[in-house]
């Protein structure tokens, strides 16, 4: 596989990933005005929607890394 594709596969997988956890944590605390103001934290995550968070952020930079990767070779 091309690190082209591999690397917009795997950005784009890592935001529905993080999307994802802030829908399930919306969802737990009827609180979907966070999703629009995120950075005000109202409800603590549960380690489950921790995880996930996590899981999509490190999908993400795994994605610049292959892109960084793919201009280098």
């Amino acid at each position: 596989m091309d690190f082209d594709i591999l690397h917009r596969v795997v950005f784009i997988s890592g935001i529905v990933v993080l999307i994802a956890a802030l829908v399930i944590n919306a969802r737990r605390t009827n609180n979907w005005v966070g999703l629009i103001k995120f950075w005000q934290p109202r409800v603590a995550m549960s380690p489950t929607e921790f995880k996930v968070h996590r899981v999509g952020v490190a999908l993400m930079i795994a994605g610049v890394v292959l892109s960084l990767l793919s201009q280098l070779l």
